[in-house]
């Protein structure tokens, strides 16, 4: 009988293989972490002329890490490559010959080993397999042998015996271990339908075996929060995944009990009202995602809830236009752009803590009335009321150092909105006079109109080589400023704000290095040279590298002068109903440009 269309393409579904469908719908929501490979050929091919692994591969490079390279492989024993190639007989070409695709490896007793309460991890390593059943029976059997002998010489007790099982038409293999005093399915491994399984205990084998032969009932894959993630990233080269609905819960409980039964009772913190503070309860996801594309490296990152409430109202975002900020100069290090309101977020930490302690806020409005009483000035209004939904943030590599002390010190501004510069302005001078001594430690300087208020930082004793750091701010018309390092960063900074020109957020180049992961309505953009740290931090890391010794010390006149550092890193974010999104690239500075 002649087929239909309707019915060819159903049967060229069927006909695909299984493997082509995603391990993450294997898996069922018992899965706490999922760490998986999308194509290891596909990442292998992409990275091998990929202008990122071009800078792995310089050989000055490589000349400067040698002593860490061979300490490394100054072990007690024989490494990866050794092991792979003279007892499985396998060089990594045929390793990845044998695993060409798909990979992951599922964790779901996380919190149980976190928190001591298993004896036994519940893994699973999944691998698509394009070798034979034999062939790998013979690798696991090497496998079973080596470790049957590691594990003899330990324990002259212990016993090894691989036993075969049939379970739906397939054939497992299981390594039956007796320690001297029980015994015990260590783990247990299957190829079936071009999958390789390896898991422990044996019902998640078993179970394994059956989402691959009737699909899982209820997997991760096909769960609100993984494929709300899916949505924002796509499916990345490299992913993690930890599902908090499932390891959350466990945790929760032992934090819980542990305020129930600690010191917090005396101020009438329960695990109820410390569950209803934090709202751990209402968190689904945590992820990572990363994709290496032709001219760079992409990244995603998601927090996935049921409703923002607890510990994720202190992440406060308002609405709105990203603050334009045209006083960050064109020569910056890094800076970012966001609608963070601190305000908003001290209100949810006020609220936070009211739902764990009833006595708090009452001594919290105590120590806030008699601040009052003693100052004349409402510190909620003045100081934590009083910020508006902008900040700004950005450092340059200080002039006057060099080297390394440039990356570990650079000088640095935030810049936060103010609502009222006059109440905030009266509420530091008054917390000047409560802190003794703290008003003889400052000076001011008066520049472009503007009072600056001035910290100098004294030397470190035990580190009398290190930069001494300056601290300083002034409050202008609509925005504390905050200075970290040479006051000069601050005054350049006035000078910017006075002025009609425009700065790094302003230049097209700038906006273009967005385009490829913007989206509407972003709340917060982060811009990272990272060509401008490489060497100093390849300075820093010699430095360090003194300290352990003469084998691993790192020569700083072997740092590389014409590698190809110009690289960047933008970030930017996003908030919905139901999560935060961020997304990130690094990119060669000349592809911008």
């Amino acid at each position: 009988m002649r087929k239909t269309l309707l019915q060819v393409a159903f049967l060229s579904v069927l006909a695909l293989p299984l493997a082509a469908k995603p391990f993450a719908e294997l898996i069922d929501t018992e899965a706490d972490l999922l760490v998986s490979v999308r194509d290891i050929s596909e990442i292998r091919a992409a990275w091998e002329e990929h202008p990122i692994a071009e800078i792995f591969a310089d050989e000055s490079l490589q000349a400067f890490f040698e002593p860490f390279f061979d300490s490394m492989s100054e072990d007690d024993g024989p490494g990866f490559t050794e092991v792979m190639e003279g007892e499985f007989g396998l060089t990594w070409e045929d390793l990845f010959e044998l695993l060409p695709g798909q990979a992951a490896i599922v964790i779901y007793n996380l919190p149980e080993l976190m928190l001591q309460q298993a004896q036994r991890p519940d893994v699973a390593i999944i691998a698509e397999f394009s070798g034979s059943e034999e062939r790998l029976d013979e690798l696991m059997q090497i496998q079973f042998e080596r470790n049957a002998k590691a594990q003899k010489e330990l324990n002259p007790l212990v016993e090894h015996e691989l036993i075969e099982e049939t379970f739906m038409g397939e054939t497992l293999y299981f390594d039956e271990t007796f320690d001297g005093e029980e015994t015990y399915i260590e783990d247990g491994y299957a190829l079936v339908d071009g999958i390789f399984l390896l898991a422990t205990p044996e019902d998640r084998m078993r179970s394994l075996v059956e989402a691959i032969k009737l699909g899982a009932e209820d997997s991760l894959g096909n769960s609100v929060p993984y494929q709300r993630v899916r949505e924002e990233s796509g499916l990345g080269d490299f992913s993690v995944y930890l599902n908090l609905e499932s390891l959350v819960p466990p945790l929760n409980q032992a934090l819980q009990d542990f305020a129930a039964n600690s010191g917090l009772a005396m101020f009438g913190v329960s695990g109820q009202s410390l569950n209803a503070a934090l709202g751990l309860d209402t968190l689904q996801a945590f992820s990572m995602e990363f994709d290496l594309v032709d001219d760079g490296l992409m990244s995603y990152s998601s927090i996935v809830y049921r409703e923002k409430a607890g510990l994720m109202g202190l992440v406060a975002y308002a609405e709105g236009e990203l603050p334009e900020a045209p006083y960050v100069p064109e020569n910056v290090l890094s800076s970012g752009v966001a609608l963070f309101d601190p305000s908003a977020m001290f209100a949810s930490l006020e609220s936070m803590l009211g739902a764990a302690s009833p006595s708090a806020l009452p001594l919290l409005d105590i120590q806030l009335q008699n601040m009052k009483a003693q100052t004349g000035v409402d510190l909620r209004a003045s100081l934590l009321q009083n910020f508006g939904a902008e900040m700004v943030t950005l450092s340059v590599l200080s002039e006057d150092l060099g080297g390394s002390a440039a990356l570990m010190q650079p000088d640095q501004l935030f810049v936060l909105k103010v609502n009222d510069a006059e109440a905030l302005s009266g509420a530091i001078e008054a917390l000047k006079d409560i802190v003794p001594g703290a008003r003889a430690q400052i000076e001011t300087q008066e520049f472009e109109g503007e009072t600056i208020h001035i910290i100098k930082g004294q030397p470190d004793p035990m580190m009398p080589d290190a930069p001494i750091v300056d601290f300083g701010y002034v409050i202008t018309r609509t925005n504390l400023i905050i200075s970290v390092g040479r006051i000069g960063l601050l005054q350049q900074a006035l000078t910017a704000m006075q002025s009609q020109n425009s700065g790094f957020w302003q230049l097209a180049e700038t906006e273009a290095l967005f385009e490829r992961i913007e989206r509407p309505d972003p709340i917060t953009r982060s811009y990272y040279d990272l060509g401008s740290i490489v060497v100093p931090l390849l300075h820093s890391m010699a430095q360090a590298s003194q300290m352990a010794g003469e084998g691993m010390a790192l020569d700083a006149t072997k740092i590389p002068e014409n590698l190809d550092l110009a690289w960047h890193v933008v970030t930017e974010s996003s908030e919905a109903a139901d999560g935060l999104y961020t997304r990130s690239i690094i990119l060669k500075k000349e592809v911008a440009e």
